[in-house]
């Protein structure tokens, strides 16, 4: 088996859900993915997380990925697209939670301090609309 092809492999583990199959290609191409992976997200944790992801995303849809001519171009790719997806989300989460994290800042804040300000400028904003 370790003789074999990485396209017999995937085709014997599409045909037949050839276990061996499928672990010698995870043995073939798990050094590739992981350092793909943690090359972006810099967290060995997080990289481990998404190379199963992509081992996984493998097996799903082995079918159509027997049909492209290099397997390893395909783990690249997916690796890499997850992983920059993975960081995208995260960064969207520390703005989201540092932005809750101001909010409840303001909230705690005195509400009659904070409308003594405010106020004004609302009042005059709704006379200038009343006036139009």
């Amino acid at each position: 088996m370790a003789d074999d092809t990485d396209q017999i492999l995937i085709r014997a583990y599409v045909r037949n859900r050839c276990e061996s199959s499928f672990g010698e290609l995870v043995h073939r191409h798990v050094d590739l993915v992981h350092s793909t992976a943690l090359r972006i997200v810099r967290d060995t944790n997080l990289a481990e997380d998404l190379t199963q992801r992509v081992f996984l995303a493998l097996a799903q849809h082995s079918a159509k990925v027997q049909e492209r001519l290099s397997l390893a171009g395909w783990l690249y790719e997916t690796a890499r697209n997850l992983a920059i997806n993975t960081v995208r989300s995260e960064e969207r989460r520390r703005r989201r939670e540092q932005e809750a994290a101001a909010m409840n800042h303001l909230d705690s804040n005195d509400s009659e301090t904070l409308w003594g300000h405010i106020a004004p400028c609302l009042d005059e904003a709704l006379a200038q609309l009343s006036a139009i």
